[in-house]
């Protein structure tokens, strides 16, 4: 397994494309709705566009929390163990607390997407992840071009369980098809 990068230089990479997802995104957020926001680099861009909403946010992200403090939203962080390297809580806590929580929308992000879904690479992380789109009702993939046909340690969510995917530039040709055939509606930020 690939040694994980930190969480800085994971910001650094590909920083328009998350930032023109992430202000693509907001669109989906209307006043008054509760969404589960991941980790991911690309959910704590759209931390910051959602900030000043009057929403609900539930999130594991000590990172996503913090982009929220002085805003509108109203923030709930669930507990567990807390991942130093990305400033996540993982493991039984924060499932069994997002199990009891019903999100009208998760936007989420992977390390990678391929004809078999969208894959990560932490055990911990994909747990968390998994039981946030179980429990909403809308699931919202944040990708950026350089993760398509990247392929992670294990599935997050297959492609039928997605709704919407957003991304910066489209996907090749063979990955295109594959989301057709799936239903998962396809949108490019600034197109």
């Amino acid at each position: 397994m690939a040694l994980e990068e930190s969480y800085e230089n994971r910001l650094a990479k590909q920083k328009e494309a998350k930032e023109a997802i992430a202000s693509f995104a907001k669109r989906f957020v209307a006043p008054g709705d509760t969404v589960a926001l991941d980790g991911s680099t690309t959910a704590f861009c759209l931390a910051r566009e959602l900030r000043n909403l009057r929403i609900t946010v539930i999130t594991n992200s000590l990172l996503v929390a913090g982009a929220l403090v002085g805003g509108e939203a109203q923030v709930l962080v669930v507990g567990g163990e807390l991942r130093s390297l990305s400033q996540t809580l993982v493991g039984p806590l924060a499932e069994e607390a997002l199990g009891r929580l019903h999100p009208d929308k998760v936007f989420f992000s992977a390390k990678g997407m391929t004809a078999q879904g969208f894959m990560d690479s932490h055990l911990g992380e994909v747990a968390v992840k998994q039981q946030m789109l179980r429990m909403a009702s809308q699931r919202i993939a944040l990708l950026d071009s350089s993760k398509f046909g990247v392929r992670g340690l294990c599935t997050l969510a297959s492609l039928e369980q997605v709704d919407l995917l957003i991304t910066e530039a489209p996907p090749p040709d063979e990955l295109q098809e594959v989301l057709r055939e799936s239903s998962v509606a396809l949108y490019v930020a600034g197109r």
